[in-house]
């Protein structure tokens, strides 16, 4: 089974973390102290796989003269069903391969939250939003939007941003034109 090396992704976390904020430092060191584990684990994972397979050398219950002292006779000469190692061996790569899924699981959160964003493009949004030039608002194009005073109803075609802040392009069988998003409910999505 062939192990991937995360050095060189963590190495590009640990760059990319440079230029991040505080709160984001602390999304790449969790990702980068991810990385880590599962490096390990999968360093793990390979050297138990390799224990599985017939080696007494490691064993506790081998005679410094090659003999198993569970069973009374050399390793090789028993059936593999009646040596003891197997199945701690067995037990312990159970519990790597579950930690090893519980850290990529962790991962597989983190580029959900992520997307399909690359660093590069997750350091110019955090870069923006230092710089006040992200703006979050409840209303995305293509909603359907009540007037929150004159009771009519609209969708929203366009968003714009000027001098005077944002302003809502809304469409309706009377009402048409450019208004502020705080004057409306968000009807349908």
């Amino acid at each position: 089974m062939e192990t991937t090396n995360y050095q060189d992704v963590i190495d590009f976390l640990e760059e990319q973390k440079a230029s991040c904020s505080i709160e984001e430092k602390q999304y790449f060191d969790a990702a980068v102290n991810t990385l880590r584990k599962v490096d390990r684990l999968e360093a793990e994972n390979d050297r138990l796989r390799e224990a599985m397979r017939l080696n007494c050398l490691i064993c506790e219950s081998m005679h410094e003269n090659g003999n198993c002292t569970e069973v009374g006779g050399f390793c090789t000469a028993i059936p593999a069903a009646h040596c003891p190692l197997i199945p701690r061996l067995r037990d312990n790569l159970k519990k790597v391969e579950a930690e090893r899924d519980d850290i990529l699981a962790i991962l597989h959160s983190y580029r959900h939250i992520c997307g399909e964003r690359t660093p590069d493009e997750l350091s110019r949004l955090v870069q923006a939003d230092e710089e006040g030039r992200c703006l979050v608002i409840p209303i995305k194009v293509g909603q359907i939007v009540r007037h929150k005073t004159e009771n009519w109803i609209g969708q929203v075609s366009e968003i714009t941003m000027n001098n005077e802040g944002t302003s809502l392009f809304v469409s309706s069988g009377g009402y048409t034109g450019y208004y502020p998003p705080d004057v409306f409910i968000v009807v349908e999505s």
